[in-house]
C-alpha cells in the first residue's frame, strides 16, 4: 500500500477519532460515547498490513492536532444590498461544479439516518429514510454516495461528508430541509486548499467557497481553508475557516442569497454554533442538542454515570433533564415528535450484538419507552472489548440516529 494511500486513510481515520471520547469536545462535536484503544489498534492493522507501524505511527501522531476548538465575533463583515445577491439555484454552472437538486421519496415520518462506512471504507454512503409511526413501513427519501472519497491515486480533489463540524449529536444539519443536499467538503490534493459547499443525490458538488468567492485568487495566494458545518433550520448554510485548526470562525450565508460578500461571521453565542466556552452555552458543557423544540428547548444526548441517554433541556433555567432510563441500554439522538410532546430516539443494548431500535416517549419522560414496530432495522456503532457501543460517524463502521420527525 502506498504512503499516500496510507496517509489519507489515516487522515480519515484520525478525524473520525478525534470525535471520541467522554463529553463534550471542544468545539460542540457530537459525543464519542466511548474508546478503546484496542479497537484503533485493531482498525490500523487492518489498514497497513505488514507495513511498517513505525513510520505509520509516526504519521498518526502528527495528525492529532486536527482537533478545532470554536472561537470569533459575532460582526458581520461586508454584506452588499440584497439586491446585488443571486439565489444559489439560479446562478448557473460557471464556476461550480454542477446543477443541484434530485427527485426523492417524500420526507415524512421518522426520519432515519443510515450510514455506511464499513461494506467500502473508500466509498461511504448516507441513505435518510421515513419510517410511517403508525404503520411501521418505510421508504428511502434519498442517499448520498461519496465516490470522490476514493480517489486517492488521483492528483484532483477529495469530496468528503461534513460530519466533523456538525453541530448536531444525531447530525441532523448535514442535510437541507427536503433531504435532497448534503453538506461535503471539497480538498483539491495540488495545494490542499478546502472549499466549502454540498452534493447533491448525483454527487454533483456546489463549491460555495467559488460562489462567494472566496477562493485563493492566484497561485501566489495563501490555499483557503474552508470546511462545512451544515444546514439550518431557517435558511442559513454555516461553515468554518480552519486555518488555525484549534480556533475555526464560523461562517453563515443564507441560501436563497449567495453571492460575493453574502457570508457573515457569527460567534460561539449563536443558538447554532451552541460553543461551551461561551457564557451563553457553558451549561451544556457534556450534552448535545439533536432537536429543537422551540426556541427556549432542545432535546439532546449526554451521559450520567457513564451512561449515555436522552435529555430536555430549558435554556431560561439553564436545566437538564433525563428523559430516558439507563442501565442496560444505550439512548441517543432524541426528536420531537409532530404533536410537540411525543420524541423519537434510538437505543440498543449495552452488551451483546443487536442492532438498535427505533423508541417513543414522552417529552417529559413520563412513562415507559415503546418499542416501535416496525421492519426496519438500522444498523449502528462498533463494540469495543468490554461491550459499549460507540454511536459516532467513523470510518470503517456503522452509524445510524433519528434525524428528524415530521
Amino acid at each position: 500500500m502506498s504512503k499516500k494511500v496510507i496517509m489519507m486513510l489515516l487522515t480519515m481515520a484520525v478525524s473520525a477519532m478525534t470525535l471520541v471520547g467522554c463529553g463534550k469536545s471542544d468545539y460542540g462535536n457530537p459525543p464519542g460515547l466511548a474508546y478503546d484503544a484496542g479497537v484503533a489498534e485493531s482498525f490500523k492493522d487492518d489498514l497497513v498490513g505488514d507495513g511498517n507501524l513505525a513510520e505509520i505511527d509516526e504519521m498518526s501522531n502528527n495528525l492529532e492536532d486536527e482537533v478545532v476548538e470554536a472561537e470569533g465575533d459575532d460582526a458581520e463583515f461586508g454584506r452588499p444590498p440584497e439586491e446585488d445577491l443571486v439565489p444559489w439555484d439560479e446562478m448557473g454552472s460557471e464556476g461550480v461544479d454542477g446543477e443541484i437538486g434530485s427527485e426523492t421519496g417524500e420526507a415524512k415520518g421518522i426520519i432515519m439516518l443510515q450510514v455506511d462506512w464499513k461494506s467500502n471504507t473508500f466509498t461511504p454512503s448516507f441513505v435518510v429514510n421515513a419510517v410511517d409511526a403508525d404503520t411501521g413501513d418505510y421508504h428511502t427519501v434519498s442517499s448520498f454516495t461519496f465516490e470522490h472519497v476514493a480517489r486517492v491515486q488521483e492528483d484532483e480533489f477529495l469530496i468528503e461528508p461534513a460530519y466533523e463540524l456538525s453541530r448536531y449529536s444525531n447530525y441532523r444539519d448535514m442535510f437541507n430541509e427536503d433531504f435532497t443536499l448534503m453538506a461535503a467538503t471539497k480538498t483539491f490534493l495540488a495545494n490542499e486548499e478546502k472549499h466549502a459547499g454540498w452534493v447533491d443525490q448525483s454527487g454533483e458538488f456546489f463549491d460555495l467557497t467559488i460562489a462567494l468567492n472566496e477562493q485563493a485568487q492566484s497561485d501566489f495566494d495563501t490555499a483557503k481553508q474552508y470546511k462545512s458545518a451544515g444546514f439550518t433550520t431557517d435558511g442559513n448554510f454555516v461553515y468554518a475557516d480552519v486555518k488555525d485548526p484549534h480556533n475555526p470562525v464560523y461562517y453563515m450565508v443564507p441560501l436563497n442569497k449567495i453571492g460575493p460578500d453574502a457570508s457573515f461571521r457569527v460567534d460561539g453565542g449563536h443558538p447554532y454554533i451552541m460553543d461551551i466556552h461561551s457564557d451563553a452555552w457553558d451549561w451544556t458543557r457534556g450534552y448535545f442538542v439533536s432537536s429543537w423544540i422551540n426556541e427556549g428547548q432542545f432535546l439532546a444526548t449526554g451521559a450520567v454515570d457513564g451512561d449515555v441517554t436522552c435529555w430536555h433541556a430549558n435554556i431560561a433555567t439553564k436545566s437538564i433533564n433525563q428523559i430516558v432510563p439507563t442501565g442496560s441500554q444505550t439512548s441517543w439522538g432524541p426528536v420531537i415528535g409532530p404533536d410537540g410532546t411525543s420524541v423519537a430516539f434510538l437505543s440498543a443494548p449495552n452488551q451483546g450484538t443487536d442492532s438498535p431500535s427505533v423508541y417513543i416517549t414522552d417529552v417529559n419522560g413520563e412513562g415507559n419507552p415503546v418499542k416501535l414496530a416496525t421492519s426496519y432495522l438500522p444498523l449502528s456503532g462498533r463494540y469495543a472489548e468490554h461491550g459499549d457501543i460507540l454511536q459516532v460517524i467513523s470510518i470503517g463502521y456503522h452509524y445510524a440516529s433519528v434525524l428528524e420527525w415530521r
